[in-house]
């Protein structure tokens, strides 16, 4: 036993009939504590554990009853913050604290203050405001103390510190249900001010103080304890950690590194593997909760190992915890589809085919906007056809049916329970706790033990956020402030169990009774912390306030001194570790400056450095172990073994295994070869299926083959494979439209403007600016109802580009030489299209190449102009940038086909629908009607129709070779929608070199067309 336990065990045989209240931070250590007497063969009796708040509010009951007063939890407490420093500001009376106010930050920190301050004893009346730096400041604080206390005292409440008031003037009346009783309280524990003088009150005359382990070499900083009646004269090993002996070796700690955080957890479970110890042997004692709470709960579910949290786990960590904060990040984008696409798929929501659910989801472009998810999503007596775009080839109608029925019904609940914001943009605090714990009962996994821990920590907590703030916040500020809520909270808090690895922090490590102690996370960014100023009480304001307030310069004095505390009262093997490496900044890590100290008491030389220590440390513990054997699973097994040499089977044991991941190994084989290969674009096809030819059921479009002329690879992707890249509408905070939406608009705008003032067989009208205009906002009215703004003012700078945009159309419509004939004229399109543009034909058009074969096309033609009798012009609307136009590049290496293409179908169409039957197209080209586009206009001659038939015939025998390489020009790749999934840019340098190869001839024929 440490001298703690012994201290209490001679209490135990010493008082035995004698109640002792042991006075401890939290039951579960008391429990602990108990347990470990127990474990010990120590008998106790009359002994029972107890904090110093379950005291106060035994002493001070009877009080608290007779003036009615309701104790308030913590949120409560701070909702009384927050509404003080409302009407401060309503007041006038915030002008210091004015800027935090507006994050939403202030009310919880204030409150820590606030708390921090009335247990120091402080009241509103004693807080002087010219001890802070600023007297502004010291006023802003006494009247938020003012008004705190003055709604307490109105309403009848009570938090901590006044219940520890009034137990204290009960314990000064003598007026305590603990006459006989004998106080037990821990020599370490530390105390605010009021607690301090409330225990030392009741326990006058009747308190044993136990003790613990010297540590020498540290100075404890002043602080609310009680000292020992007398030291312990016996030391440990790790007593003198900071004294070390000089020229005597104490070996009382092993030390080790590793590449990150977790493999620091994993080299702990390999050597309680290597010495075959049982998980319930060891305790594995952590210095960040953040870092190592999700790392441990992540490593053991994995390995299916039982754990014990003395802290609890974060909820985070947990299905149900994490469904609650994306559901709050879907509130917080506006409800964008993508958000929950996410939480769809990301395992986290209890609902059937969740997969499918989402597929289903992007087909019906949702966008984002709570009101548009039920009027997107057909009810189930309508068909699938009736809205929805890019039909995934994979689902069949009637599984799209069964899924959007599924999805609407899942969606119906989940808006019933969570409620919108009012029409000035405010949220119902409470509605929102209860509606989020609506939908986490309805839509949790519970399969695992801590999952139903974590549903009923954020069922309780969500309850409590409904009960302590009744009004409305702006919808951030109830996001965030729930979100702060749920992101820090734990469930499962326990106390070390049979069978189970404990996990506990440095501060609540005690009396665990386990024989193998693991301290990690000792890296100086880490431990012992930094010493901080705290944003509001410096530490001369501290000084000047009350002579009792903790610092934060002694911070990392405190910490240290509570962790060679721990270790010095360990009986037991101690291992200490580091992360050598933080792969979150990409840098290394260096050893705090405890592990220095330990390395020096263990070797014995007390000038020893850094250098020296990382020296003679043994290697750093990596993902892989040196040893197979002391493998945890099967995937470190299998890289142990291949990759330190030990196991003769290597890529091919693995192909077997994992076919797909074989195929993978073959492929990066090949492309490391000196000549193209399958695995770089040489495909073997049947001509027949690919080329248009050959094959007259194939229809083609321009677009179609400008993609096969940028970059073959991304043509097969998208139209061999037909492997499509997600379409729907993502959420962006600063932008509306993006590029293809708005293209797309303002052509429709062109159109209908175009269509009305020049109607085909009928008079011209006189072009009209208004009408032009009238045309758009109402246009773009619609299409505001098709994809939602993130804000009103976003809406209204495009909206204003956009009608800027349609000036620089009209002007340079006005400068068109030829008559307007024909717009949107579509081949190989639908009979209504072709009504509505008045020239067209469903079939598409027929053009002959210079051998003789033939390739059919289908497309739209922007704008078909009379010129003169007999005579047209084809235009395009372009409504980017022209960067990539010019008036000698005509068709640059197949990139811009469009312009001769549609020069030749218009011909077709003109003759073949009598409308000229000896119609010729002299002129095509393309118009940027935009800003962006400054107007300009790009002339092709139809003279360079014999070259465009030759540059078709080259891109046909690309696909008919199979030859789908990629570009082995990167500048084609910026604005390719499949560079996720491209090899760019090793894959087109690659090309590059193997440019004179035969297979490649086709490719680089093509490139000397400009």
């Amino acid at each position: 036993m440490n001298a703690m336990l012994s201290a209490l065990a001679d209490i135990c045989r010493r008082e035995v009939f004698r109640e002792k209240i042991v006075v401890v931070p939290s039951q579960s250590l008391g429990h602990q504590l108990l347990e470990a007497l127990s474990s010990a063969g120590v008998p106790w009796l009359n002994v029972r554990p107890a904090t110093p708040f379950d005291l106060a509010q035994q002493v001070a009951a009877t009080d608290l009853f007779r003036d009615g007063r309701v104790l308030l939890n913590a949120g409560q407490t701070i909702a009384l913050v927050e509404e003080a420093l409302s009407n401060m500001a309503a007041a006038g009376q915030l002008r210091y604290f004015a800027q935090l106010q507006e994050t939403g930050d202030l009310a919880r920190l204030l409150h820590e203050t606030v708390q921090e301050l009335r247990l120091a004893g402080l009241t509103a009346l004693s807080l002087p405001p010219r001890a802070f730096v600023s007297p502004q400041k010291g006023s802003e604080l006494k009247r938020l103390l003012c008004l705190y206390e003055a709604a307490l005292r109105q309403r009848g409440l009570a938090d901590q510190a006044l219940v520890f008031r009034l137990a204290l003037q009960a314990a000064c009346c003598g007026r305590t249900p603990f006459r006989a009783a004998l106080f037990v309280i821990p020599s370490e524990q530390e105390f605010p001010p009021l607690v301090h003088s409330f225990l030392s009150r009741l326990s006058a005359g009747a308190r044993q103080v136990l003790p613990a382990e010297p540590v020498r070499g540290l100075y404890a900083p002043s602080g609310c304890s009680f000292p020992a009646g007398s030291e312990v004269r016996e030391e440990s090993l790790l007593s003198r950690l900071y004294d070390p002996p000089a020229g005597r070796s104490s070996p009382g700690a092993e030390i080790f590194g590793a590449y990150g955080a977790a493999n620091e957890l994993r080299e702990v479970l390999r050597r309680l593997k290597d010495g075959g110890l049982p998980l319930d042997s060891a305790v594995l004692i952590h210095t960040s909760s953040e870092t190592y709470l999700p790392l441990a709960h992540a490593l053991t579910s994995r390995l299916g190992l039982p754990v014990t949290y003395a802290e609890g786990l974060p909820v985070r960590c947990t299905r149900p915890g994490r469904l609650a904060l994306q559901l709050l990040r879907w509130l917080a984008d506006d409800y964008a589809s993508a958000s929950f696409g996410r939480i769809l798929t990301g395992g986290d929501i209890n609902v059937p085919s969740p997969e499918k659910l989402a597929r289903v989801l992007r087909r019906w472009r949702v966008g984002w906007g709570r009101d548009r998810y039920l009027s997107c999503l057909p009810t189930g007596g309508q068909r699938s056809e009736s809205g929805g775009q890019s039909l995934d080839p994979d689902l069949r109608k009637a599984t799209i049916d069964e899924a959007t029925v599924s999805l609407r019904e899942i969606l119906e609940k989940l808006l019933a329970a969570l409620p919108p914001a009012g029409p000035d943009g405010h949220l119902h605090y409470p509605s929102l706790a209860r509606g989020l714990l609506a939908a986490l009962t309805a839509f949790s996994h519970t399969s695992t033990e801590a999952d139903r821990q974590a549903l009923e920590a954020l069922s309780e907590n969500l309850t409590e956020a409904a009960d302590e703030f009744g009004g409305s916040l702006t919808t951030r500020q109830a996001l965030i402030r729930l979100h702060r809520r749920l992101g820090g909270l734990a469930s499962g808090a326990s106390a070390p169990k049979p069978g189970a690895l404990h996990v506990a922090s440095y501060h609540n490590a005690w009396f665990t009774g386990r024989t193998h102690a693991f301290v990690v996370g000792l890296s100086a960014g880490s431990f012992p912390g930094g010493g901080l100023q705290d944003p509001v009480l410096l530490d001369g304001e501290r000084r000047c306030i009350c002579k009792r307030l903790s610092l934060r310069e002694h911070v990392p004095l405190k910490n240290t001194l509570s962790l060679v505390r721990l270790l010095a009262s360990h009986r037991g093997r101690i291992t200490l570790s580091y992360p050598c490496y933080d792969p979150a900044e990409g840098q290394p890590a260096s050893p705090s400056g405890l592990l220095l100290q330990a390395w020096r008491l263990a070797s014995g030389d007390t000038g020893a450095d850094y250098s020296t220590m990382l020296g003679q440390l043994p290697p750093y513990a990596t993902y892989v172990p040196d040893d197979p054997a002391d493998s945890l699973d099967q995937d470190e097994w299998w890289m142990a073994a291949v990759l330190r040499g030990r196991h003769s089977a290597g890529s091919e044991s693995v192909s077997a295994c994992y076919p797909g991941l074989g195929r993978g190994l073959l492929a990066a084989e090949a492309r490391r070869r000196p000549f193209f290969t399958p695995f770089d674009g040489l495909v073997a096809v049947d001509p027949a299926a690919l080329d248009p030819r050959r094959n007259p059921e194939l229809v083609l479009s321009s677009s179609q083959l400008e993609k096969l002329a940028a970059c073959p690879f991304s043509y097969f992707l998208s139209h061999v494979l037909r492997v499509l890249p997600a379409d729907e509408p993502v959420f962006a905070a600063g932008a509306w439209l993006d590029n293809l939406s708005r293209g797309s608009l303002l052509h429709d705008i062109y159109c209908r403007y175009l269509r009305e003032t020049y109607p085909p067989g009928g008079p011209a009208a006189a072009p009209d600016k208004d009408r032009l205009l009238t045309l758009a906002h109402e246009m773009i009215e619609q299409k505001r109802g098709e994809i939602p703004p993130p804000a009103e003012r976003v809406f209204e700078y495009e909206r204003d580009n956009l009608l800027r945009d349609l000036e620089v159309f009209f002007h340079l419509e006005a400068e068109h030489t030829s008559a307007p004939a024909f717009f949107e004229v579509p081949f190989g399109a639908s009979s209504d299209d072709i009504a509505a543009a008045g020239l067209g034909q469903s079939d598409a058009v027929t053009l002959a190449l210079p051998d003789g074969s033939t390739v059919r096309l289908r497309g739209r033609i922007d704008r078909l102009d009379r010129a003169e009798e007999g005579h047209w012009e084809v235009w395009d609307f372009k409504t980017g940038s022209a960067y990539s136009y010019s008036d000698h590049e005509y068709f640059r290496q197949g990139r811009q086909l469009q312009h001769a293409l549609y020069g030749l179908a218009a011909e077709v169409i003109l003759r073949q629908c009598g409308v000229d039957n000896g119609a010729q197209v002299r002129l095509t080209g393309y118009l940027f009607p935009t800003e962006k586009g400054e107007g300009q206009r790009f002339n092709r001659s139809a003279a360079s129709r014999d070259t465009a038939l030759k540059v078709l015939a080259r891109l046909l025998d690309l696909a008919a070779s199979g030859v789908f390489s990629a570009s082995h020009e990167e500048e084609r790749c910026y604005y390719c929608e499949y560079k996720t999934v491209c090899r760019t840019p090793s894959m087109g340098q690659k090309v590059k070199e193997l440019l004179d190869k035969p297979e490649l001839a086709p490719w680089k024929e093509l490139q000397d067309y400009d």
